[in-house]
């Protein structure tokens, strides 16, 4: 019978039935968890990966990394010596580090 659920979280093993019907994600590190969804029936894309969100929050979250990039190259160049005090390596710097930042405080 078809499943009222498209995606469940749970420590499942990936057998050669269970992939008849569903998609697993690829394990990128260990983990007793597998992330499960039902097989699309369409064709995807290589920019799927976008598709959760609208080309506008992309913009807004886009503005929003430079934004904090600038505010922290402002308050860091007299200070982080990692930071260079010229504006187009400054602030090119703080934003890769607000973006790493984000990034990384996602695995914690």
């Amino acid at each position: 019978g078809e499943s009222p659920f498209d995606l469940f979280l749970a420590p499942v093993e990936i057998t050669a039935e269970r992939v008849k019907f569903a998609d697993f994600t690829e394990p990128f590190y260990i983990t007793t968890h597998t992330f499960v969804y039902r097989k699309p029936t369409t064709a995807t894309s290589m920019w799927g990966f976008l598709d959760p969100f609208s080309w506008g929050l992309w913009l807004f979250l886009g503005g929003m990394i430079l934004f904090t990039g600038h505010v922290f190259w402002i308050l860091e160049r007299g200070r982080n010596p990692y930071i260079p005090k010229d504006y187009p390596r400054g602030v090119t710097s703080a934003t890769w580090y607000s973006l790493t930042g984000l990034l990384q405080a996602q695995q914690a």
